[in-house]
C-alpha cells in the first residue's frame, strides 16, 4: 500500500471518531516501483482518537500587597499566555484569586492561585496544567497612632493618662510602651500633653 491520505471528520478531541481514507494504491507486482502502483476506485472508513492537547499557563503574576490580616492576594493575569497552544485556535483564560501561605508579613511568600479554567470556541480540545511556584511578598502596614488627653485632678506631677488610637487591623492584638506628661504641674484647662511611644 502507498501514499494514502486519512482525515478524521473535524479538528475537535474525542474518542473513536470516525476517519476517511482516500488515494490509496497498491503494488501492482513485487517489483514495481511506486510510479507503478495502482490507484484504488473506492475509500476507506476507519476510527481512531483525537486526544486533547496539554497547555501551560505562563506569564501568571502574585502581586505583593500591604499586610491586612488576610491570606488573600490578587493574581495578575494581565500578560498570561498559553504556551503550545495550536496557532488559531480560539481559547482563553479565566481570571484568578490567590491565597498565601500565611498572613503575617514576609518574602517570598508561597501563593496558590485558584483553578484557571479555559473558554473559547477551541477549549475542549486542550487540558490545562495549572501554574504553580508562585511567591510573593506582604509588606508592614504603617500604623498611625492618636492620643487623646484625659483630664484629673492637681497632684502636683506632670504625669498625665491618654487615651491611645489607632487604624491596626481588627482583631489584631497591639499593645504600647508609652509615656505621656503635661509640660508643667500647674493647673490649667486645654494643656498640651507630650507623648512618647518607646515600643509595640
Amino acid at each position: 500500500i502507498y501514499n494514502p491520505f486519512a482525515n478524521f471528520n473535524n479538528k475537535t478531541a474525542g474518542v473513536d471518531k470516525p476517519v476517511t481514507i482516500t488515494s490509496i494504491r497498491v503494488q501492482s507486482s513485487a517489483t514495481a516501483l511506486s510510479s507503478d502502483y495502482v490507484p484504488l476506485p473506492t475509500t476507506y472508513q476507519a476510527r481512531a482518537s483525537v486526544f486533547k492537547k496539554d497547555i501551560t499557563v505562563v506569564g501568571v503574576v502574585a502581586t505583593d500587597k500591604v499586610y491586612d490580616g488576610t491570606t488573600t492576594d490578587v493574581i495578575n493575569t494581565s500578560v498570561a499566555a498559553l504556551a503550545g497552544l495550536v496557532s488559531g485556535d480560539q481559547v482563553g483564560i479565566s481570571n484568578m484569586t490567590g491565597t498565601f501561605a500565611t498572613k503575617n508579613v514576609g518574602t517570598n511568600i508561597a501563593v496558590v492561585g485558584s483553578a484557571v479554567t479555559l473558554n473559547g470556541v477551541d477549549k475542549d480540545n486542550y487540558n490545562l496544567i495549572q501554574p504553580t511556584g508562585l511567591s510573593a511578598n506582604i509588606t508592614p502596614k504603617t500604623l498611625f497612632v492618636s492620643a487623646t488627653g484625659i483630664s484629673r485632678a492637681y497632684d502636683g506631677t506632670t504625669n498625665a493618662l491618654v487615651n491611645i488610637s489607632d487604624n491596626r487591623v481588627s482583631g489584631d492584638d497591639v499593645r504600647f510602651a508609652y509615656s505621656a506628661s503635661f509640660l508643667d504641674k500647674n493647673i490649667g484647662t486645654n494643656k498640651f500633653v507630650s507623648v512618647n511611644i518607646s515600643a509595640l
